[in-house]
């Protein structure tokens, strides 16, 4: 594999499973069996009874990075916005060029407010794979200032272009996973050294792209249960950043793909399985 900035899979076959953690290894990753969670998110369906104007979304992570570029949100009855349902900060000296955005502000404790929020679509699968509530079942699984926050934060979001908008209705979503794929640890620098170890990482882990080192951007492949096939562009961080751990695993859902998450965020809802006799 090249050792430009940015490499892609243009070849190379898939591993064994063995395989790709003496490499994972060799670069310095710690390797685990698979991982078991409890996954809680707050959702807003501002698909139901959403106009056709829309705002924009920026998914904004804690360190300052941002995972893709801003766009436009879309129409339709199964659109939504997901959050964690736990208080998260951003640090004063990477928040600034984030206020005045719907996503970050200054608490009156002086602390910074950060909602990271993506898009969902709430669909039968959805509907299926979570438990659904609409007020609150367990705060200490949904913490209440998280929920004001998630909602503070849809407010600004849809009165941004809708000075009438009102009536941010929140879903408290629950479910159990379990997890027997692979879990790779470690900073930037080893996962990138990782996945540019061998032509067969990137195919095997179905990841079409790596480019970048402030931050790194990588681009998997995804594909849904109805067979549909498209991409989704995720933040590694900065390459410089020794201090960070990230994980990389499969996320299996209604649409699967490689993902990547702060090691602090996963540990919040999972627990990896020791590695075992993975290398086996």
């Amino acid at each position: 594999m090249s050792s430009c900035c940015c490499f892609e899979w243009l070849g190379g076959q898939n591993l064994k499973r063995s395989d790709l953690v003496r490499l994972a290894k060799s670069s310095g990753v710690e390797c685990y069996k698979g991982f078991v969670a409890n996954e809680c998110r707050l959702v807003f369906p501002f698909g139901q009874g959403s106009s056709n104007n829309l705002p924009t979304l920026r998914t904004i992570l804690p360190n300052g990075s941002e995972e893709g570029d801003p766009k436009t949100l879309q129409a339709g009855k199964e659109r939504a916005l997901i959050a964690y349902p736990y208080t998260q900060d951003i640090e004063a000296p990477v928040a600034g060029k984030f206020l005045g955005t719907p996503f970050v502000w200054q608490r009156l404790d002086g602390t910074h407010a950060l909602v990271q929020t993506w898009t969902v679509n709430v669909n039968d699968e959805f509907k299926k794979a979570f438990e659904i509530a609409e007020s609150n079942p367990d705060e200490r699984k949904f913490c209440p200032q998280a929920v004001n926050e998630f909602q503070e934060a849809m407010g600004k979001l849809f009165k941004s272009v809708d000075g009438t908008f009102t009536g941010i209705r929140v879903w408290f979503c629950q479910k159990k996973t379990r997890s027997d794929d692979p879990v790779y640890v470690g900073t930037p620098s080893q996962l990138k050294a990782f996945l540019a170890s061998d032509p067969g990482v990137l195919k095997s882990l179905n990841i079409k792209e790596v480019s970048g080192s402030n931050p790194i951007k990588v681009v998997s492949n995804t594909v849904n249960k109805k067979g549909q096939r498209g991409t989704q562009e995720l933040t590694l961080g900065d390459i410089a950043d020794g201090a960070s751990k990230y994980v990389m695993y499969t996320r299996k859902g209604f649409t699967t793909f490689t993902s990547i998450k702060l090691l602090s965020q996963f540990y919040t809802e999972a627990e990896p399985l020791n590695d075992g006799d993975l290398e086996g």
